[in-house]
C-alpha cells in the first residue's frame, strides 16, 4: 500500500546506506529478478533507469523491488530487452562499479529463463548502447 511505498527507497538510497555489503548485493539480486520477471513476459520497459525501481526492506537481505512507469512497456524482443539493461547501466553507472553490474548481470541470467550465455548479452548490450550514441554525419564531422 500506501505506507509501503512511503518506507520504501531508491537505488541512490540504497547505495548510500548499504556500500559495499550483502544488504547491496541483495538490492541488485532483487532487482535483476525484477527485471527479467519483466523480460520473461516477453516485455520491454522502455525507460529503465534507476528512479524507476524502488526498493522495499533495503536495509536488509530482505528486499523488494517495485518497477515503477511500466505503463510505456512493451512486448519486446532481446533487442529491446538488451536496450533496458543499457539504458539502466548508462543511467546508473555513476553509483554503481563494474562489479556491481556484473554481479546484477549474474543474478539476472539466473533469473532469466532460457538465458544465452553472459558473453551473449554482453554483446547486446554493447549493441544497444552504440544504437543509443548520437550519430554524427560525416560531413559534419569535418
Amino acid at each position: 500500500g500506501i505506507r509501503d511505498v512511503e518506507r520504501s527507497r531508491g537505488l541512490g538510497d540504497v547505495y548510500k546506506r548499504q556500500a559495499f555489503s550483502a544488504a547491496r548485493r541483495a538490492a541488485l539480486k532483487a532487482a535483476a529478478e525484477a527485471i527479467a520477471s519483466l523480460h520473461d513476459a516477453g516485455y520491454a520497459h522502455r525507460d529503465l533507469n534507476p528512479s524507476n525501481l524502488l526498493f522495499e526492506g533495503a536495509g536488509g537481505e530482505d528486499v523488494r523491488v517495485l518497477l515503477l512507469d511500466v505503463g510505456g512497456a512493451r512486448r519486446g524482443g532481446r533487442g529491446a530487452r538488451a536496450s533496458d539493461l543499457a539504458r539502466l547501466w548508462r543511467s546508473a553507472r555513476e553509483a554503481a562499479s563494474r562489479t556491481d553490474a556484473l554481479r546484477f548481470l549474474k543474478a539476472y541470467l539466473a533469473a532469466l529463463r532460457g538465458a544465452g550465455p553472459l558473453r551473449t548479452l554482453l554483446a547486446r548490450i554493447d549493441a544497444a548502447f552504440e544504437r543509443m550514441r548520437p550519430h554524427r554525419s560525416r560531413d559534419r564531422s569535418r
